[in-house]
C-alpha cells in the first residue's frame, strides 16, 4: 500500500486536508466525530500533514478536532488576497473567516506552516493570529516541521524497497534555504513563550529525534515528498512522543 508513504489529504486518503481548495465546508472532524470539537487545527499543508497524528491523539483521548487546513493557507486571519489560485484563495479565506468568527466556541488552536520567502510579513501575521487567539483565553500549540529535503524522499524510499536495498537518507541533499527559514522561525517563536503563557511551541527534536524510524525492520523516512511527512510518518510521531514521554505533557496541554 503505497498510499501510506504519501501525505494525508482529502482526495482518497480519508483525511480533511484540502490540497486544491474549492470551498469545502469547514466541518471535517478528526477523531470521535460524535464529540463536539474544542480544538481547531489551522494552517496549510504543513498543518494538514499532521492529521494522521492528530487522529491517533484524538481517538486515544476520545475527542474530536476540527480541521481547517488547506493548501498554501498559513495560519492567519487576514482576508487579503495573497494567492493567485482562486480555488486555493477562496478555501483559505473561508477557513480563516470561520475560525475567527467561531473562536469563542473553542479552547485550543493547533497550528503549523511552511515558512516562505516573505518570511517577515508571514511571521507578523502568524504573531497577530496568536495574539488574537490567546487574548480570548485559548491556548495555541505550534507544531514543528521536519527536515526539508531537495528530493522526493518517499519515491526514493519506495525505489530502495523495490530494489531490495537499504535506504540511506544521508545520501540525499537537504533543502538548505527551507531549513534555514525553519530554524529562524523556531528561534523567534520560542521567544514568544517568554511573552505569552498561552502559547506553546513544540521543538523539532521532540517529534523528530532522527529523520528516519524503523518500520518492520526497515529504515524508513518521515518525509514523503521532501517537504511533508507521510501518513506513516505522521502516525509514527505519535509513537515517538509516547516513547519519549512528551505525550503525557501533550495530554495536559489538550485538557
Amino acid at each position: 500500500n503505497v498510499e501510506k508513504y504519501k501525505m494525508a489529504n482529502r482526495n482518497g486518503y480519508e483525511y480533511c486536508f484540502t490540497p486544491s481548495g474549492g470551498e469545502s465546508d469547514p466541518n471535517c472532524l478528526i477523531g470521535n466525530d460524535n464529540k463536539i470539537p474544542r480544538i481547531i487545527a489551522l494552517g496549510d499543508s504543513f498543518m494538514g500533514q499532521y492529521e494522521p497524528f492528530l487522529e491517533k491523539v484524538a481517538l486515544d483521548l476520545d475527542i474530536s478536532i476540527l480541521s481547517l487546513t488547506s493548501g498554501a493557507c498559513f495560519p492567519s486571519f487576514s482576508q487579503l488576497e495573497f494567492l493567485s489560485d482562486d480555488n486555493l484563495l477562496s478555501q483559505c479565506l473561508m477557513n480563516r473567516a470561520f475560525a475567527k468568527k467561531n473562536l469563542d466556541n473553542f479552547d485550543i488552536v493547533i497550528m503549523s506552516t511552511r515558512w516562505e520567502e516573505s518570511f517577515d510579513d508571514q511571521l507578523q501575521e502568524v504573531y497577530d493570529s496568536i495574539n488574537l487567539i490567546t487574548s480570548k483565553g485559548l491556548k495555541v500549540i505550534f507544531l514543528p516541521l521536519p527536515t526539508q529535503f531537495a528530493r522526493q524522499i518517499g519515491d526514493e524510499y519506495l525505489k530502495s524497497l523495490a530494489q531490495g536495498k537499504d535506504f540511506e537518507i544521508e545520501n540525499y541533499e537537504v533543502n538548505y534555504e527551507a531549513n534555514q527559514y525553519n530554524v529562524k522561525a523556531s528561534q523567534k517563536l520560542k521567544k514568544r513563550l517568554l511573552l505569552n503563557s498561552q502559547f506553546n511551541y513544540i521543538d523539532k527534536s521532540i517529534f523528530y529525534p532522527k529523520d528516519t524510524f524503523i518500520h518492520y525492520g526497515k529504515v524508513t523516512p518521515f518525509s514523503s515528498d521532501g517537504g511533508h511527512i507521510s501518513v506513516l510518518g505522521s502516525k509514527q510521531v505519535w509513537k515517538v512522543i509516547k516513547k519519549n514521554g512528551f505525550y503525557e505533557e501533550l495530554k495536559v496541554l489538550l485538557n
